[in-house]
């Protein structure tokens, strides 16, 4: 049992590390100016870590799954994602590349038993712990490399713009944010060093990165956690916990309105172009009316607009590896269909809790996550944000958030001020 429970924790966190995408900057041997997609065609030796974690996660999971010391259970948000998968699946039939679809259907699926198994055989306070710990192994990881060794810790032709161990700047600044979010929003009781560093470490990498969906999460998310954790009690929490997800929620769609109705608008010190932007969304768009209904196939953008991508570039005027806008690539990908699909995830995250410390792990991860959304695809894919998405709705189901959610016994449901900001 013990040595089970050390492979499932070593493929559980091999997954994450997978998720960030920043192996690729180690094969690329540095920075590197674009998306990385040159690099795909060629063989390297660090191909070969992504089939033997999934063939070896794969094995533990059929273990886990079928030995009697483990009683798993199917619960509403398993069937919400065999629902997504299984639509993922269906679209190959109308997909240009029905092998992508396929491997995304197949990814989520792995992120999410992986997930469950490792909650499993794992004590939920501790395994949040490790989390916390897994935070601040890659950003240290991603400050030496920036300070020690710029040609892979810093953006490609600079000097000042932070990109870390991750292959662009956005990586690391929107890691960092999430990283910010488990560390002022933990239910868990951990040092204040502890967590006065990873905030303090994240911070930084935020503003090294100068990755403006980060620092637009940091401040938004700080500001929203101040307000509901000093001024908001936990019943008030819980009146108004859908709307308050919900809302955030809308923030998905702030840059594609802003970016239409004020073109001119400075945010930042940029234009409401979004960096080009608004570009790629105008001609995604016109994609998305050709299927509404039930989309293009998942995982389809690279296939169909990077490797043979001459409409796009003719249309766009420059190459990008995604749509850079969550709603967009959703609704681009599995249409109206796979909209309603996914839209659970906004129950799974406002759920009835006994701690107000619970609920807001809930609430803030959710603002981050549908901001970082805005301005990049990471609702639906083998990604860093999905992972933590995932871990975080299992999190909060009731068998896990009992182990450190429950409510302290000074804890009552008046309002009174967070121990973190005080």
């Amino acid at each position: 049992m013990k040595y089970y429970k050390a492979a499932v924790s070593v493929c559980f966190f091999t997954m994450l590390y997978l998720t960030t995408g920043s192996i690729e900057l180690f094969k690329a041997g540095g920075a590197q100016t674009a998306t990385y997609d040159a690099i795909a065609s060629s063989t390297h030796p660090l191909d070969y870590i992504k089939p033997l974690w999934t063939g070896f996660s794969l094995i533990l999971i059929i273990i886990g799954l079928t030995s009697s010391k483990f009683k798993i259970s199917i619960n509403r948000t398993d069937k919400w994602i065999a629902t997504l998968s299984a639509f993922i699946i269906v679209s190959a039939l109308w997909s240009v590349d029905p092998g992508a679809s396929i491997k995304t259907a197949f990814a989520l699926l792995l992120i999410a038993a992986l997930t469950k198994l490792y909650l499993q055989v794992n004590n939920t306070s501790k395994a949040y712990k490790s989390l916390l710990n897994f935070f601040i192994t890659l950003e240290l990881a991603s400050l030496i490399l920036f300070t020690l060794l710029p040609s892979y810790g810093a953006a490609y032709g600079t000097t000042d713009v932070a990109q870390g161990i991750f292959t662009q700047k956005n990586g690391l600044g929107n890691f960092s944010l999430l990283a910010y979010t488990f560390f002022i929003a933990s239910p868990v009781k951990i040092s204040n060093i502890k967590k006065y560093s990873g905030v303090i470490l994240s911070i930084t990498l935020i503003l090294l990165s100068q990755s403006t969906t980060a620092i637009i999460g940091l401040l938004i998310s700080t500001t929203c956690f101040i307000l509901l954790s000093s001024g908001a009690s936990l019943r008030q929490l819980l009146r108004y916990r859908k709307v308050i997800v919900y809302s955030s929620a809308v923030t998905i769609a702030v840059p594609l309105i802003l970016s239409a109705i004020l073109p001119a608008f400075p945010i930042l010190g940029k234009d409401a172009t979004f960096t080009g932007r608004v570009f790629i969304w105008n001609f995604i768009t016109g994609k998305i009316f050709e299927n509404p209904l039930i989309g293009h196939g998942a995982g389809q953008f690279r296939s169909t607009f990077v490797n043979a991508g001459t409409e796009f570039i003719k249309n766009v005027g420059f190459q990008v590896g995604s749509t850079h806008n969550g709603l967009l690539d959703l609704v681009y990908s599995l249409g109206i269909v796979g909209l309603i699909l996914y839209f659970p995830v906004l129950k799974f995250l406002s759920p009835q809790a006994e701690s107000k410390s619970g609920l807001l792990l809930g609430i803030i991860f959710a603002m981050s996550f549908f901001i970082t959304n805005s301005l990049e695809s990471l609702l639906l894919s083998f990604n860093i944000w999905f992972a933590f998405l995932i871990v975080t709705i299992n999190l909060m189901l009731p068998h896990n958030s009992k182990n450190f959610l429950a409510p302290h016994k000074h804890e009552n449901h008046t309002a009174k001020k967070s121990n973190f900001f005080v």
